[in-house]
């Protein structure tokens, strides 16, 4: 989240909607953004070891798997 104080500053430097987009919003939320992707590789990769373990032949197979145990 970006304080409403920076976007303040932001529209009190007579930036536009897209400028504050641009060049302070995109550019603070950047940090967020990348510890998505991490979590998200991280995953995946999880995934793909736990099904290589397991024998499977695709991931899909541990995901569905997985799906069809917790019912």
């Amino acid at each position: 989240r970006i304080a409403p104080s920076v976007l303040e500053a932001a529209r009190g430097c007579g930036l536009t909607g897209w400028q504050r987009l641009v060049r302070v919003e995109l550019p603070l939320s950047l940090p967020g953004v990348f510890s998505g992707i991490r979590l998200s590789l991280v995953t995946g990769l999880g995934l793909a070891a736990i099904g290589s373990t397991v024998g499977s032949r695709t991931l899909g197979e541990v995901i569905v798997a997985g799906l069809l145990s917790s019912n």
